[in-house]
């Protein structure tokens, strides 16, 4: 369990405000110790074989009503029936025993938001609350916050339970019906494979994180984890004509900054590369797919927030809070040489947008651990070879963790934002993450800047002040731009943030990929990584530290490192022969990097004729 075990000292004062009797108080048959808590008030979840500490919100809870929802046999409550439940919260304070201003509807988790910061509980006290809620035949739900920095992370009434690739379903059915945590609701939850989704056998969502507790370590169980709604916050600071004023591409001292303080964008783009195009997903709050100066892959996008129902949508903006995707998409994938608007650091590359949270006007929000984990994997659905995340979260969530390691795992790679906190020894999740790169920011005298985090866990830096890039278009947007809303533009000022030097970062790296698309993850990390400027290192340091990485990333010196490749190497050898014929035949009339030997996106005929054409180079 959560907790040690369910305590009786304020049992009958709690059950009085609440109106039960004591024997409604549930409880769960078996118990593994491995779930329990050393005592009141620690609470944690395993991520992997690490134990991630929690802290429990004693000031607050929440609950649904049986009557919330009305389809029973429903997983979720829709977000219809909580947008007819909400208007009924008559009766819930009697039923809770609190004042009718301490509760609220919270759309982002469709439930009912209880405030006791007056009552001044003690851990204890909210445990014993909880258990005596969920024991009520009129309450489906009953279930804690956690808190963090960027807010909460709440539990809900379901499991998410991911099993080793070599576990069929039918085994996956008899580990959990074996393991009295639930009865299974959907296989490949949200289209991920070895990811079962649970009801949990309890309506306490503190007894739901020990009932996930318990299946650690368990044969054919990678891990398994409550199913999250956890707060966050994009890494942004609000603050082909404009190329003129994109110092991180070319910095001439334009804004009063340092001359060459940039990554060498047109010496890079003056290097050849193929007609490979290159894809990079957008983790983010939906990119506006017809802007006039991106270049979006039209063919894919998906949503896959609550609303609409996941997965849906094409991944576009939704609300007008929806605007951070659009500028972070600009810095790595606009369309280049169109005589409008901005250059982007990959001419030819295309982005493609997972629509994975839904922010308030500050840039916070609240989203589902699972959905944001099924984005990562989109990636695999889309093509993308890499992504970028510009967001933070509180922690780690083992759901997460796991979509970047698999999709790592196959090729992808992954850039994220270290964070805006100052923090120097702190670079944020999922940046801090071991198979995803973080990226922190400097300005254009080659300092980093003072919201950027740094640590150990930090790789790089880039430009990510003042920063020049699309906005959503006409009324919709960060609208800083005077007669032109397009573009984040504004009296010679741009947009601040980690969130627009992780993508310059993922631009270097489709750049480097058009140049070789046979390259690794590997590769293309060390060819980064080696060719990385070691910018003021008489104040930083030498070589690696933890405030700028290994150094500011260098387009020109990364392509300058590898060699085109060959046309007519349809295998990435490096050698065109016999071989390369075959490798065509294996992939032929997919869009694979294997086998297209031409670089033109597709495998056919024409490939066959291009390794004839350069047989034995």
């Amino acid at each position: 369990m959560p907790y040690l075990q369910s305590r009786s000292r304020l049992c009958l004062a709690v059950l009085f405000v609440l109106g039960c009797q004591p024997d409604e108080t549930a409880t769960l048959a078996q118990e593994d110790p491995k779930a329990a808590q050393e005592e009141a008030g620690q609470y944690f979840h395993w991520v992997d074989e690490r134990k991630v500490p929690l802290t429990l919100d004693i000031e607050r809870f929440f609950v649904l009503r049986k009557g919330d929802n009305p389809d029973q046999s429903a997983s979720d409550l829709s977000i219809a029936a909580w947008e007819q439940a909400k208007r009924h919260p008559e009766g819930l304070d009697k039923t809770l025993g609190v004042a009718p201003h301490a509760i609220k509807p919270n759309d982002k988790v469709r439930m009912w938001e209880v405030d006791v910061s007056q009552r001044k509980y003690v851990a204890a006290q909210v445990e014993d609350l909880l258990e005596a809620l969920a024991a009520r035949p009129d309450i489906e739900f009953a279930g804690p916050a956690f808190k963090t920095d960027l807010g909460s992370i709440v539990p809900t009434g379901f499991l998410i339970v991911i099993f080793w690739p070599d576990v069929t379903d039918e085994e996956a059915e008899r580990i959990i019906a074996e393991s009295g945590v639930g009865t299974v609701e959907a296989h490949r939850h949200l289209r991920m494979p070895n990811h079962v989704r649970v009801r949990a056998a309890t309506e306490n969502g503190l007894r739901v994180l020990g009932l996930a507790n318990s299946l650690h370590g368990r044969p054919g169980v990678r891990g398994a984890e409550p199913d999250w709604y956890v707060s966050g916050k994009a890494a942004l600071i609000p603050n082909d004509p404009a190329f003129g004023l994109q110092w991180g591409l070319h910095n001439t001292g334009q804004l009063g900054g340092f001359n060459d303080v940039d990554i060498d964008g047109p010496e890079a783009w003056d290097r050849a590369v193929t007609t490979r195009g290159i894809t990079v997903l957008i983790l983010d709050d939906g990119v506006q797919r017809n802007h006039p100066d991106l270049n979006y892959d039209l063919r894919f996008g998906l949503d896959f927030t609550p609303a609409p129902a996941p997965p849906a949508g094409d991944g576009g903006p939704v609300t007008p809070n929806d605007r951070h995707g659009t500028a972070v998409a600009g810095v790595c994938c606009p369309r280049f040489n169109n005589e409008i608007g901005i250059a982007g650091v990959a001419p030819g590359a295309f982005c493609v947008s997972a629509r994975i949270y839904a922010p308030d006007a500050g840039g916070f929000f609240t989203a589902n651990a699972a959905a944001i984990a099924a984005g990562i994997r989109y990636s695999l659905d889309c093509g993308a070879r890499i992504t970028n995340s510009s967001f933070a979260l509180p922690m780690e969530l083992l759901v997460i963790s796991a979509a970047y390691d698999d999709t790592a795992d196959v090729g992808i790679i992954h850039f994220a934002a270290s964070g805006n906190d100052s923090n120097p020894n702190g670079v944020r999740y999922p940046a801090s993450h071991g198979f995803v790169h973080a990226v922190g920011a400097i300005d254009n005298t080659g300092l980093v800047t003072d919201f950027s985090n740094g640590g150990f866990d930090l790789d790089f830096v880039a430009p990510g002040k003042d920063i020049f890039t699309t906005d959503r278009t006409g009324s919709a947007g960060y609208n800083c731009c005077e007669g032109n809303t397009d573009y984040t533009i504004a009296d010679g000022q741009g947009i601040d943030g980690t969130s627009f030097a992780s993508p310059c970062a993922a631009g270097v790296a489709a750049l480097l990929l058009r140049r070789n698309p046979h390259l690794s993850a590997a590769a293309v990390y060390e060819a980064i990584r080696s060719t990385s400027v070691d910018i003021s290192p008489q104040v930083y340091g030498f070589g690696f530290d933890t405030r700028t990485g290994w150094g500011m990333i260098n387009a020109n010196g990364t392509l300058g490192s590898t060699s085109l490749a060959k046309f007519g190497d349809a295998n990435g050898d490096n050698v065109v022969d016999f071989n390369d014929i075959l490798t065509v035949l294996a992939n032929f009339g997919s869009e694979e990097f294997n086998g297209d030997a031409d670089y033109n996106g597709l495998v056919e005929f024409n490939d066959i004729l291009t390794v004839l054409a350069n047989f034995g180079a």
